[in-house]
This record gives C-alpha cells, sequence and structure tokens, in this order.
C-alpha cells in the first residue's frame, strides 16, 4: 500500500465511521477480493492485502486514534522503534501460495512496527519459515479476534480478521527462524464448530427435539446457530424426521455469501408424566388414527 493512501478511502467509509460501519466495510471487501475467490490474481491480492492492512489500524481504537492524528498533522510524525511483542496485524497477510506479495514494511511506520525496507538488507541466509495453528470458534472466525501465538522471542497477538476462512495462512513476517534475514511466521486459522452441529461443506446440520404438541398444533420454536438463536416456525402435522432449512445460516463460501443450516427435528415422547396427564394421554390414545393404513 502507498504510505500516502487514505485508509478511510481504502475501506469506502467516512473518517467519522463507526466501528461497525469499519467491520461491514472491511468484511464486504475481503470476500470479494479474498485470495481463494481469486487464485493467482495479483491485483485482487493487492486490494484484499490493502483493505486488511487498513481494517488493522481502523479496526483498533487506539491505532485509529493515532492515525487520525497524523492524518490531521502529517509533520507530527510518530517516532520509536518496534519492541518485542505487542500487537501483531500491521504486516499480516493471507500467504498465497508462493506467488509473491511482500509485506508493507513502510506503511506508517511505528503504526504497523515497521522494520524498515528489506531490500536494503545485504543478502544472507534467511531462516526458516515457521507455522503455527490457532483454533477459534466460528463465531470468533465471522466477526474477527486476536490470538496469542509464539513468536521468534516473544508471545504475539495476531489479529484474525472477520470473515477469516478455514484453513487460511496468515504471514507475520520475521517471526520465524532466525538468520540473517529472520523466516516468517504462518499462521493457520482452524475453526472450530460446536458438538451439535455437523458440517458438510459449507453447510451445517443440525437435530432438534419437539414435543408432540409443537409437532401436532405448530409452535414457533428457538433454533441454535453459530451466530446465535432464531427463531423457526414448525407448522401443524410436522412429522418427526421432517427437515427445515435455515438460509444463509451456514458456513462462508470463499465466493461470498453463506452455506445453509439444515434443521432436522425429532418429536420426543415424554418419559415421566403425571398421572392427570396420563389420562389426557389415554383419552387420546381412542383416537381412530392408525398411520398403519
Amino acid at each position: 500500500m502507498n504510505q500516502n493512501s487514505d485508509l478511510y478511502s481504502v475501506l469506502g467509509v467516512p473518517k467519522n465511521a463507526s466501528e461497525d460501519d469499519i467491520k461491514k466495510a472491511y468484511r464486504k471487501l475481503a470476500r470479494k477480493y479474498h485470495p481463494d475467490a481469486h487464485p493467482n490474481d495479483k491485483s485482487a491480492a493487492s486490494k484484499f492485502n490493502e483493505a486488511t492492512e487498513a481494517y488493522d489500524v481502523l479496526g483498533d481504537v487506539n491505532k485509529r486514534r493515532q492515525y487520525d492524528q497524523m492524518r490531521d498533522n502529517p509533520f507530527q510524525g510518530f517516532g520509536g522503534a518496534r519492541q518485542g511483542g505487542g500487537f501483531q496485524g500491521g504486516n499480516i497477510e493471507y500467504d498465497l501460495g508462493g506467488q509473491g506479495f511482500g509485506g508493507i514494511e513502510d506503511l506508517l511506520g511505528s503504526l504497523f512496527g515497521g522494520r524498515g525496507n528489506p531490500q536494503s538488507r545485504s543478502k544472507g541466509m534467511r531462516g526458516s519459515d515457521r507455522e503455527v495453528e490457532a483454533n477459534i470458534p466460528l463465531k470468533q472466525a465471522l466477526e474477527g479476534t486476536q490470538v496469542e501465538v509464539p513468536g521468534r522471542t516473544n508471545r504475539l497477538k495476531v489479529r484474525i480478521p472477520p470473515g477469516t476462512l478455514d484453513g487460511a495462512r496468515i504471514r507475520v513476517p520475521e517471526e520465524g527462524d532466525p538468520g540473517y534475514q529472520n523466516g516468517d511466521l504462518y499462521v493457520v486459522v482452524k475453526i472450530s464448530i460446536p458438538s451439535m452441529f455437523k458440517r458438510e461443506g459449507d453447510d451445517l446440520h443440525l437435530e432438534l427435539p419437539l414435543s408432540v404438541f409443537e409437532a401436532m398444533f405448530g409452535a414457533e420454536i428457538d433454533v441454535p446457530t453459530v451466530e446465535g438463536h432464531v427463531k423457526m416456525k414448525i407448522p401443524p402435522q410436522t412429522q418427526t424426521g421432517k427437515t427445515f432449512r435455515l438460509k444463509g445460516k451456514g458456513i462462508p463460501h470463499a465466493k461470498g455469501g453463506n452455506g445453509d443450516q439444515y434443521v432436522r427435528v425429532l418429536v420426543h415422547i415424554p418419559l415421566n408424566v403425571s398421572e392427570k396427564d396420563a389420562e389426557v394421554w389415554k383419552a387420546l390414545s381412542q383416537s381412530p388414527y392408525n398411520p398403519r393404513r
């Protein structure tokens, strides 16, 4: 990213944009230009990295405040070299399978923990790259979060952008094995899903119990999804085993949008009933209905 780029313009939001507006704008751009949706497309990868770097600053309250000060007073500057530990994220970018999209080391210096231009260094033996896994719940992957991973000399906090996909590799420059030029660290994102769900591709499957009366007369019930509970209508005379679809409540697609969630309902017979309730059940049993006819 050009150092003179306006980060608000990169995300397409005004300076007074709310945190939620900034997050939504980033997620829209990230899905539009995600490397998985545009393999080997350097232009899309560049736009994706620009959006990620802009969000790293504008999505962080303290960094955004510093950036706004520098933006309003361009000659003020920020001194100070990068120190051990601390928050990583300004040089984070998705690995593109060796296509060679380097870090933006000169982007706004101390805001991103800049290390200077690597082209100016003498070439020598480069340290090996390292990989670590970061397991996060799907909800955090959708909303964005940060994880702590072992760096070269310190524990590092790495930002996971909103909408990150399972298997994404996030690069943190020069936090790999030491050398004349240090190797890079790759954080491999593994998304965990609550045990109540079964995943098939980008779709989720869930079995949900119904009472006899909910199935017989219909009801509006709460259904758990990875983003929270939603209401679902059960029509009267619903049979056990019937499957309902909740559109867009599954896993995010690499090319935008989400998979679906399928809810299979199972009618449960009460095991412990009072004598009064038992009499009601016995009265109902006199009905002439016979499903085997």
